[in-house]
């Protein structure tokens, strides 16, 4: 209990630090860490130990999915697959319902890729639309993280929810419908819907300079301009490219669950459906359909990538 009471106590001290004393964040973690070690009775070389392999663990874990998105991403914008599908997103769901449409595809997107993943991949595709429809950023942003979060909560095959069905000897069948059954409308209500109204009241644009990293834009006068692409990639590719890697994290999935262990395929599926490897195959893809397909020089896509 004292325990607790000291780690929420902790989670105050940082808020403050960070709100109030407008400390950088990750110095204020630091010292988080550092205090609630040195008060909880831990020795001071245990602490230091402790706080090295968090980091090293955390970084092990989201770097290469970091940076092989950033990648995908880049490209999709450059090439221009991000404003083919963002136009295609505002014919079919008209401009005053995009964040629902956004809604949609991270919930598809979120099935079977962890949230850090969806949100780096979809970034682009956000600022996009944003732009070309003049929406709030905040409109977008929140039925994208509301989503992905919810999906990652509540279904399978997300690690946290397969391992309390392992740890309760859960139905996995059962366990998908309930999710599914509970995850669409707290999507819907902590996502688009509360999206769209905190939206209306916090109108907020892309950053020029972000828009311009990520959507190969350029800044005029503090306003980004998107450029015009003179050799798009159609929409059914640029759909398949960015839903590849979600699709080879799928297979994965189901070589669990019907694949029986040690055979051939399910090693096949199991690697492929890696994070890093399915980022790292689904990148070569991207080389090609929004890269070399689309005129792009070997010196052009080094520089994006």
């Amino acid at each position: 209990m004292e325990l607790l009471a000291l780690a929420l106590f902790t989670i105050v001290l940082l808020f403050i630090l960070i709100l109030k004393f407008k400390v950088n964040p990750f110095l204020g973690l630091l010292f988080a860490c550092i205090f609630l070690g040195l008060t909880s009775g831990l020795a001071p070389a245990k602490v230091a130990s402790s706080i090295t392999s968090g980091i090293g663990s955390t970084l092990g874990t989201i770097t290469a999915v970091l940076a092989l998105g950033t990648m995908i991403g880049k490209l999709m914008a450059e090439s221009g697959a991000a404003d083919v599908i963002a136009r295609r997103m505002i014919d079919v769901f008209g401009e005053s319902n995009v964040h629902w449409a956004i809604a949609a595809i991270a919930y598809i997107i979120g099935i079977s890729v962890f949230f850090l993943l969806g949100v780096v991949l979809l970034i682009p595709l956000l600022f996009t639309v944003a732009l070309r429809t003049g929406t709030s950023l905040v409109t977008l942003f929140v039925p994208l993280v509301a989503t992905l979060s919810t999906i990652h909560h509540f279904v399978p095959p997300h690690p946290a929810v397969m391992a309390l069905v392992g740890s309760l000897k859960a139905d996995l069948a059962k366990t998908l419908g309930i999710g599914l059954l509970v995850s669409v409308p707290c999507a819907a209500l902590g996502g688009a819907i509360y999206g769209k109204w905190i939206g209306s009241r916090i109108l907020k644009q892309p950053p020029p300079d972000m828009v311009a990293k990520f959507c190969g834009g350029t800044v005029v006068n503090g306003v980004c301009q998107l450029k015009e692409h003179k050799n798009p990639p159609g929409f059914g590719i640029s759909v398949f490219t960015l839903l590849f890697p979600v699709m080879l994290m799928l297979l994965s999935k189901v070589a669990e669950l019907m694949l029986s262990k040690g055979s051939g395929l399910y090693d096949a599926f199991k690697f492929l459906g890696d994070g890093n490897i399915a980022l790292f195959v689904s990148l070569a893809l991207a080389m090609w359909t929004f890269g070399f397909s689309r005129g792009l020089s070997k010196e052009e896509i080094l520089k994006f990538t």
